[in-house]
């Protein structure tokens, strides 16, 4: 059996029935990787977004890695794909959410670790979505190195708030006078996220 993670090397020679020997060949090399690849994601990692994100590329990482870089070997990483979902199910197409299923490759750097944003895209062209305010989206990624390993889905969901929240002091009343009061009263309102 081979041992996993390892690099090895072939040589084959053959001898017919006549005793003519072929000789050794070159050598044939490769790797045999059996680990799946690993994706971070640094944005969104949040549970909230407020408006002031907007526009603001997806990023984070992705590694092909070993237990023991000193003594295993491992393929490297071939590309990250994400997947953009809004909440009403649908894909990003890389110019408009469709209910097709679509990854999109962000990444084919074989530089392990790599970095990796969203946009731009390989091939070129996709644009972020407009966040809808109130709106959940879940984001999916996977890494595949060059062996054909493929990442089980990492996932990231969060919800964009654009609207600010709203106060009102009932206490003391606006242009009133006043020579004391021991508590300001009033009300507080959130539609997306929670009082922070």
């Amino acid at each position: 059996p081979w041992i996993e993670n390892k690099s090895y090397q072939l040589r084959t020679k053959a001898v017919d029935i006549a005793g003519n020997d072929s000789g050794f060949g070159l050598p044939v090399s490769f790797k045999y990787d059996v680990n799946k690849p690993s994706t971070t994601v640094d944005v969104p990692n949040l549970p909230f977004y407020p408006q002031s994100w907007q526009g603001t590329p997806l990023s984070g990482t992705a590694l092909d890695w070993v237990f023991t870089p000193a003594s295993e070997a491992k393929s490297g990483l071939t590309k990250v794909e994400i997947a953009i979902r809004n909440g009403g199910g649908d894909y990003w197409q890389g110019g408009v959410f469709n209910p097709a299923p679509a990854f999109r490759t962000v990444s084919t750097t074989t530089l392990d670790p790599a970095s990796w944003t969203y946009p731009p895209s390989n091939p070129a062209g996709d644009a972020l979505p407009v966040w809808n305010d109130g709106e959940q989206y879940t984001v999916d990624l996977k890494a595949t190195d060059k062996t054909g390993n493929v990442e089980n889905l990492i996932t990231s969901v969060f919800k964009f708030d654009a609207q600010a929240p709203t106060t009102t002091i009932k206490t003391p009343i606006d242009q009133s006078y006043a020579t004391g009061f021991i508590l300001s009263s009033g009300t507080y309102s959130e539609a997306t996220s929670a009082a922070g």
